[in-house]
């Protein structure tokens, strides 16, 4: 007799084992997304809202058909559920990454308890849902505030935004609102820190209610509960659409744990940007300066659009204690020598000749810093500086160290910003008379005039830095060539400098009307020329040269008294008849002592020579 072993027999006699209980697994589900329209140039938020029966995570991925529509999934980030009674649950997710400190705040008080029975006081259907204030009425807030946070990617395209609402710039307290539909007006005034994802309807419900003075409704809409909650199945999507690009296809995928998919295909329509976005100011660290040294710093931001800005600055505290300078992007603060401590300097941002910005008639976006003043241990004078365009400044002076600061040469070490984006090493040599120069090389591409930034550290590592000015001229023109040269060596104090200008025709014709305007160095009063000047004004002379025939040079040799010792400049600037100005300069160092002489009919030989030595170079 067969015996049984277990299982079930067909009646073929084969044997079926039992099959061990299994569950179906279900596949995610998107819930449809309609049509979206995305400003071209611009960005849209589109929730995304899924499901899955096995309660799995949900993580998406996302394509376009189209390079000028591009997505990204805004994957993981906190939710924030805000319970209203009588309405039901306005979920959102929170972008951390935009406004981090915007939604530190938040949290916090959401994990206090803060928002809990508080209101929706303002409602105004197709415009916002305003809620958050413990007075209810608007004019409340946590007893604090803080600043904005504003990112390019982050505009009033869409719908159910969560962003603060606030009383002024960098007023932001306790307050939010939610958008109902696009509130582009409100671009860059106001943080955006949230997306809704799921409540559109309760939304849409609140926005019914009927509404008193003051947008109030006449039944407190009340927010019973609001807490951060764990959301495994919803996210964000971020639309980029380039300027001009034709409509695309976006599809996401949502995937759970076991590999279950669903898709959803958006259709995607890019319109002409109706709005001029305002300009935001990039961050802007707190500063350290030194006492009577001017510290300069650099403003960025960012226009959507590329149109021209316009930056500010401005002292808040101690305006009378530091002066403010802004040319470009270039901010330069100069404390008053002696004072020491903090200055507060509003620094902004706003585009060309705007008088509002949005929904606010405030032009700038702006933001207040930290200027911390310490006491100076190491002075330094700059020395304005005169070069021709495309032409080398070599070896030139540009910083003055005092002997009272002690140590050696090489005890120093030095920077030179040179204003025009270019940063070299200096280097630090004893001058005639004791006490320091810096000096450095460097060709300037265009001209104009460049605000030159000198950073010295010296014994004990003490730093200190200085603001001169670079003059530059345009490029030297043929036929007309231009030099300088002055007393070789050091002159003492009483004795006067004689410099040569040799103007120089390198072209095939005469050129005629030529004008020799001589800058004196300053302090000098004016003593010869071997052509008399036609006009004596403010440190300058002017000569004329009249006409030198082609393939001719003239010298001018004009001489200057020097009342104060130091390190001077000159500079010769050259004109003629339908030839662009040329320049040239050169540098005298004046000492205080009478320079030694020889007693007349002696003379020594020690059995070698040498050529002239620089002052100040040993």
């Amino acid at each position: 007799m067969a015996r049984r072993t277990g299982g079930r027999r067909t009646g073929r006699g084969l044997a079926v084992e039992a099959l061990e209980g299994r569950q179906l697994l279900a596949a995610p589900v998107i819930e449809p997304i309609p049509a979206v329209s995305v400003p071209g140039g611009k960005t849209l938020f589109v929730p995304l809202r899924g499901s899955d029966a096995d309660g799995d995570p949900i993580t998406y991925a996302v394509a376009s058909d189209s390079s000028g529509v591009r997505a990204e999934v805004r994957a993981g980030g906190t939710f924030l559920r805000l319970s209203v009674e009588g309405f039901g649950d306005l979920e959102f997710q929170l972008f951390g990454d935009l406004a981090p400190e915007t939604v530190r705040q938040i949290t916090d008080l959401v994990d206090d308890g803060f928002y809990d029975g508080l209101t929706f006081h303002r409602v105004i259907p197709g415009f916002v849902l305003q809620g958050g204030d413990p007075e209810g009425d608007g004019s409340g807030g946590p007893g604090f505030r803080f600043d904005d946070e504003f990112a390019p990617s982050a505009i009033f395209s869409g719908s159910g935004q969560l962003a603060m609402a606030n009383s002024g710039k960098d007023t932001n307290g306790s307050q939010l609102f939610v958008t109902l539909g696009p509130q582009r007006s409100l671009d860059f005034n106001h943080t955006i820190l949230g997306q809704l994802v799921r409540g559109q309807d309760v939304a849409e419900a609140i926005a019914d209610v009927p509404t008193g003075s003051n947008d109030r409704p006449t039944t407190p809409v009340v927010i019973s509960d609001a807490r951060i909650v764990s959301n495994v199945t919803d996210s964000v999507l971020l639309i980029r659409a380039d300027e001009g690009a034709d409509a695309a296809v976006v599809t996401v995928t949502a995937r759970d744990g076991t590999g279950e998919t669903d898709s959803e295909a958006i259709a995607v329509d890019v319109v002409a940007d109706a709005t001029d976005d305002p300009p935001i100011l990039g961050p802007v660290a707190d500063q350290q300066a030194v006492s009577g040294v001017p510290l300069g710093f650099d403003l960025s931001s960012t226009d959507l659009e590329g149109d021209p800005v316009e930056y500010q600055a401005t002292l808040v505290t101690n305006a009378d204690r530091a002066s403010v300078a802004v040319s470009g992007n270039r901010v330069t603060v100069t404390p008053q020598a002696g004072f020491t401590g903090d200055l507060t300097l509003r620094v902004g941002v706003r585009q060309q000749g705007a008088t509002g910005r949005g929904s606010t008639p405030n032009p700038y976006d702006s933001q207040e810093i930290t200027v911390s003043v310490a006491p100076s241990s190491l002075p330094i004078e700059g020395v304005p500086v005169s070069g021709t365009e495309g032409v080398a400044l070599r070896d030139v002076p540009v910083a003055r160290i005092p002997a009272t600061a002690g140590g050696v040469a090489s005890d120093y070490s030095a920077t030179i910003d040179w204003g025009d984006g270019t940063t070299t090493g200096g280097t630090v040599v004893g001058r005639e008379g004791g006490g320091f120069e810096v000096r450095g090389t460097h060709t300037y591409g265009s001209d104009g005039n460049f605000p030159m930034v000198i950073s010295v550290t010296g014994p004990d590592d003490a730093t200190t830095s200085t603001l001169t000015t670079v003059t530059v001229v345009g490029a030297q023109s043929s036929p007309l060539l231009v030099s300088v040269v002055g007393t070789p060596g050091a002159v003492a104090l009483g004795r006067d400098v004689a410099y040569s200008v040799v103007i120089r025709n390198s072209g095939t014709t005469p050129l005629q009307g030529v004008t020799l305007l001589q800058t004196l160095p300053a302090g000098s009063t004016f003593v010869s020329s071997t052509i008399a000047p036609t006009a004596q004004a403010a440190g300058q002379v002017t000569i004329p040269v009249g006409t030198i025939a082609a393939g001719e040079s003239r010298t001018v040799t004009v001489v200057a008294r020097p009342t104060a010792a130091g390190t001077y400049s000159t500079l010769a600037r050259v004109s003629a008849q339908g030839i662009a100005a040329v320049s040239a300069s050169d540098t005298t160092t004046v000492t205080e002592a009478p320079a030694p002489t020889t007693p007349p009919g002696s003379s020594t030989w020690n059995g070698s020579a040498s050529g002239p030595t620089r002052p100040g170079s040993y």
